[in-house]
């Protein structure tokens, strides 16, 4: 087929077929967990200059890549919306890819949020600009046919009184039998939110290793974009996170270098950012800043928006 070109992923069970007349078919679902995304960045690596030996297997890496992962991409989301798009296009073997197609594609979502929606479109829109490297006719679907992403969407920013209410009715939460240093530790958790600006998913992860005795510092490790960084902490801070390890001590609780901070009476860490969320929408509840019922009122992430606010 002149108008199809066929990359062979170096998986013997599947064929990536990127179809240039505009229809693409094959295979995501049946390379495997990581395929979606080996797939693409192999054939854009082509793309690039890339090479394979007649008959021999690939690496699916290359150049693609390193840079997708020098721009802090995971292809996660990507992975799992090309999959949707690959059985989209299975069920209309004869079709193409136009605008008529794109809106009916598009007409999936509409349940979802409209930034979800506008997402969607964009990565689609982009694999047919991808397709467009093997053949100049192919169909790029216009910007007019996204969903508007505007939203008028402002974080809360809390008051310093606020603040120093939530700080102390946390250390007033009740204890769990798997968590009785839970008031110290929610204290903390929102303490350092506050005081460093850092994200939910970074103070989840601190390890003992990270805090720096010395200097008064925390190693915050390849987070997003893969970035590391160094966040100095006041001495009233540090005080702090000292009593808090001595809490983790006494509860018989490993503080070796690498133990999480935040983890419970079994040495786990709390993998799941809502038992922190649960105990701070309670906190809200009690200080009158959010209803009872519903998702209105303030985040937890307005607590780094917070911070931003503060400082400046």
């Amino acid at each position: 087929d002149a108008g199809c070109r066929d990359v062979q992923v170096g998986f013997p069970e599947c064929t990536h077929r990127a179809v240039a007349c505009g229809t693409f078919t094959g295979g995501f679902d049946a390379i495997g967990n990581t395929g979606a995304r080996r797939a693409v960045a192999f054939a854009a690596n082509l793309s690039k200059g890339g090479t394979r030996k007649p008959g021999g297997s690939c690496k699916p890496h290359g150049h693609c890549d390193r840079d997708a992962f020098a721009l802090g991409k995971k292809f996660h989301r990507e992975k799992c919306v090309l999959s949707q798009f690959d059985r989209f296009l299975r069920t209309l073997p004869n079709a193409c890819i136009d605008t008529r197609l794109i809106e009916n594609w598009m007409r999936q979502f509409g349940h979802c949020k409209l930034s979800y929606r506008y997402s969607i479109f964009t990565l689609v829109r982009r694999f047919c600009l991808y397709l467009r490297r093997f053949n100049p006719d192919v169909y790029i679907p216009d910007m007019s046919l996204a969903p508007s992403n505007t939203s008028n969407f402002l974080p809360y920013i809390f008051s310093e009184q606020q603040i120093v209410s939530l700080l102390e009715s946390a250390r007033q939460l009740p204890s769990t039998p798997g968590f009785p240093h839970k008031p110290q530790m929610v204290f903390l958790f929102l303490l350092l939110l506050y005081t460093t600006g850092m994200r939910l998913s970074e103070v989840l992860k601190l390890r003992v290793c990270d805090i720096n005795w010395i200097d008064g510092s925390l190693f915050i490790c390849e987070t997003k974009f893969f970035k590391s960084r160094i966040i100095p902490l006041s001495a009233s801070v540090i005080k702090v996170v000292k009593g808090y390890i001595q809490t983790l001590k006494e509860l018989g609780i490993s503080t070796q270098g690498q133990q999480y901070i935040f983890c419970n009476l079994h040495h786990k860490k709390i993998c799941d950012p809502g038992f922190i969320q649960l105990s701070f929408r309670q906190l809200l509840r009690k200080a009158g800043l959010k209803p009872e019922r519903g998702r209105n009122g303030p985040r937890l992430h307005d607590l780094r928006a917070t911070f931003a606010v503060h400082r400046l």
